[in-house]
């Protein structure tokens, strides 16, 4: 890993979860919204870490999931034994890993845009959205109309996105 991982001394926080379209973590295991999930042992981020793993800030979750093959953002509450970890080289912070996970509930595709609306100006935010995100061509327009400066920024990972999709299906083949 690039960043660290430290204790953290909160005892509940909330934060975003991206999960499979079948409300299923990438291990396979099923969530539902209001359940409380525990796992027992020490927490650890990180692939080979435990614990339940989760971003404070929401555009930060699509950095673990591709959202061109669908997905589900959960707003959750991460509680319990928590460690966060910082990643100074890419610039992600804020994001955990706790001993037992709450489901508030789904994020919507409306919502997940109306909070990209409200980072428009905070450049290192809305880039890492855009960076991220697969939007639609409606929704790049959305972003655009708050904020025309994104304009030039859309277009360049628009073009790296498609160049990825392509070499995506090509290592298929």
């Amino acid at each position: 890993m690039d960043g660290y991982e430290q204790k953290c001394n909160e005892n509940m926080i909330i934060g975003y979860k991206l999960f499979n379209k079948d409300f299923t973590n990438r291990y396979g295991m099923k969530f539902e919204i209001g359940q409380k999930y525990i796992k027992e042992g020490n927490v650890r981020f990180g692939v080979h870490g435990s614990g339940f793993h989760f971003c404070k800030n929401f555009e930060d979750t699509f950095r673990y999931f591709d959202s061109s093959e669908g997905f589900i953002l959960a707003q959750v509450i991460g509680s319990g034994d928590i460690v966060e970890y910082n990643d100074d080289y890419y610039e992600f912070y804020d994001m955990y890993a706790s001993s037992e996970l709450t489901i508030i509930k789904i994020i919507s595709r409306e919502e997940i845009m109306e909070m990209a609306k409200d980072i428009c100006n905070i450049e290192y935010k809305i880039r890492r959205f855009i960076q991220l995100f697969h939007m639609t061509d409606d929704e790049e327009k959305q972003l655009i109309k708050v904020n025309p400066s994104l304009e030039d920024t859309i277009n360049l990972y628009k073009s790296y996105k498609k160049e990825y999709i392509l070499n995506k299906k090509y290592r298929k083949m």
